[in-house]
């Protein structure tokens, strides 16, 4: 296995790398600490374009020399961690971190979030947006007071419609940790609509041949609420939930985008390319 992330030396990205590192050592996981060097270029004379290319060595070496620190951080850190680095230009950063991810068979992205105290926050609170819009693999987005433990329980928040296809995705990440997936399938208080938990449960248990799945409804009028809610109330190591575009977390999330709710900021979010 082997897991990408991106850092830019921030706190944030500094911590998801240490939450990264964790987490490969328990599945003996291959990281990769990747950093993406912008420069712009306006068109200039040749001698100042000599100057510009020298500028751009500099900075390219000064990274590496950032990456290899960083690496040795979290080596002190992480007994046995399997740690290289990368240090590319390019821009946008979301599609560098694709074109790498894509063609050096990544299987995982981790990196970390800023100022991560509610839902939204994660998703619209740093670049971690750009990159969970553009990528085909998972992506886990890592709060930055997180801290890897272990993940012993995942919460899957699903629409339904899709959810026998989408949590073949999650079961090869539980079954790494062996971790339980509760499904959370969250409904409208006035809701009459009947769902055999029992039996979809049952289904999905005997199909997957895991036995650690669980089908959960919850009853709130505000979705993100019920989601923070049952999140908290069965203490979760990650949340995970599918996507097509961003566009739908903006729909989702956008009657609480202003409030302060509590999201528990300890805990990751995975997102998935819903096909």
């Amino acid at each position: 296995m082997k897991i990408l992330v991106p850092s830019d030396f921030s706190e944030s990205s500094n911590n998801a790398a240490l939450y990264a590192t964790k987490f490969a050592q328990k599945v003996n996981a291959e990281i990769i600490l990747f950093h993406v060097v912008h420069f712009e270029r306006p068109p200039m004379v040749q001698v100042i374009g000599f100057i510009e290319d020298k500028i751009e060595d500099i900075r390219l070496s000064q990274a590496s020399e950032d990456c290899a620190l960083l690496v040795d951080e979290l080596k002190a850190k992480v007994n046995g961690g399997q740690i290289s680095f990368k240090v590319v230009p390019g821009f946008p950063i979301e599609d560098v971190i694709e074109n790498y991810a894509t063609t050096n068979e990544i299987d995982l992205i981790i990196m970390g979030t800023k100022g991560a105290s509610g839902l939204p926050k994660v998703l619209f609170g740093s670049n971690a947006v750009a990159v969970i819009n553009r990528s085909s693999i998972p992506v886990i987005t890592v709060p930055e007071s997180a801290c890897f433990n272990n993940l012993k329980l995942i919460v899957y928040a699903s629409e339904m419609d899709s959810m026998r296809s989408e949590i073949q995705k999650i079961i090869p990440l539980a079954k790494l940790f062996e971790a339980s997936i509760n499904i959370l399938h969250v409904l409208p208080p006035e809701s009459k609509m009947k769902i055999d938990t029992v039996s979809i449960q049952s289904d999905l248990i005997e199909k997957y041949k895991y036995q650690k799945i669980s089908f959960h409804i919850a009853h709130n009028i505000d979705i993100v609420k019920g989601i923070n809610e049952f999140v908290a109330d069965v203490k979760a190591d990650v949340l995970a939930m599918y996507t097509h575009e961003i566009g739908f977390f903006e729909g989702l999330f956008k009657t609480s985008i202003s409030r302060e709710e509590a999201f528990h900021s300890f805990v990751p979010l995975l997102t998935l390319k819903r096909e």
